[in-house]
């Protein structure tokens, strides 16, 4: 039950899947999300390609002589160059969450590529201490089919995973309904890696987050640039359960 779609409707060789098939697209009307546009048959089997994988063009931050905007234009002029078979982008599309002007820029910079492209929220999108309604428009803007999802091609599966609401799981000053989605997420993502494990059609399965988990060693404390001991021990556990030769999360 995995349908596809892609930014400009002409791949068709994708699968992009949903947490559950009943899960709603928070924020969107239906069918207008890749999750809810039908293609053809997705190819599983081996295959080779390149992805490209992008993070904090942060447009809007510009201090000291740096210019976002156009670094995030020379970055694209590459990735013509590149031509990827799409591209991953993990987080901080812009400086100031909420920001329609600047996402209307990192959107219009990623358009003119006029390759495929899926992002995943950052702290700079939705506040580091992630808002509900800032969440729902990034779903919206960015037309995801959720918070988190997955990214299959051929015999590979990215799972697009929200750090931000995994980091607010234990913050006490968290909102309920992010508390619930991060649980949510966690149960999500254990179910996820135990079928795509034994899935014989998939021999990748690579993780992507804007947090790392660790910036230094596994055993470091909390901070503001890493993934807190507690749901970092979690992610851990999920991640050794699963563990094989089809798992990259390092």
């Amino acid at each position: 039950g995995c349908e596809g779609g892609s930014n400009d409707g002409s791949l068709t060789d994708y699968c992009i899947e949903p947490p559950t098939v009943d899960t709603p697209n928070p924020g969107q009307d239906e069918g207008n999300s890749p999750a809810s546009t039908p293609s053809s048959s997705s190819s599983s089997s081996s295959c080779s390609f390149s992805v490209a994988l992008l993070a904090d063009p942060q447009i809007g931050w510009n201090r000291d002589g740096y210019n976002s905007e156009k670094l995030f234009r020379v970055a694209a002029s590459h990735l013509r160059e590149l031509k990827p078979k799409f591209i991953l982008v993990a987080g901080d599309m812009i400086q100031d969450p909420g920001n329609n002007a600047q996402y209307r820029t990192a959107k219009s910079i990623l358009d003119s590529v006029n390759i495929p492209y899926y992002a995943i929220a950052g702290n700079h999108d939705v506040r580091g201490n992630p808002r509900l309604n800032l969440l729902n428009d990034f779903v919206q803007d960015w037309n995801l089919p959720y918070y988190w999802y997955t990214v299959r091609h051929c015999n590979t599966l990215f799972v697009m995973l929200d750090s931000n609401i995994l980091r607010a799981r234990d913050d006490g000053d968290a909102e309920e309904e992010i508390v619930e989605l991060a649980v949510e997420q966690l149960e999500w993502l254990d179910k996820t890696l135990k079928d795509a494990t034994r899935d014989n059609d998939i021999d990748h399965i690579i993780p992507i987050a804007h947090h790392p988990l660790a910036t230094r060693s596994l055993g470091e404390a909390s901070k503001n640039t890493n993934t807190p001991r507690g749901v970092r021990q979690d992610l851990m556990d999920i991640y050794e359960a699963h563990a094989g030769p089809k798992l990259e999360y390092v």
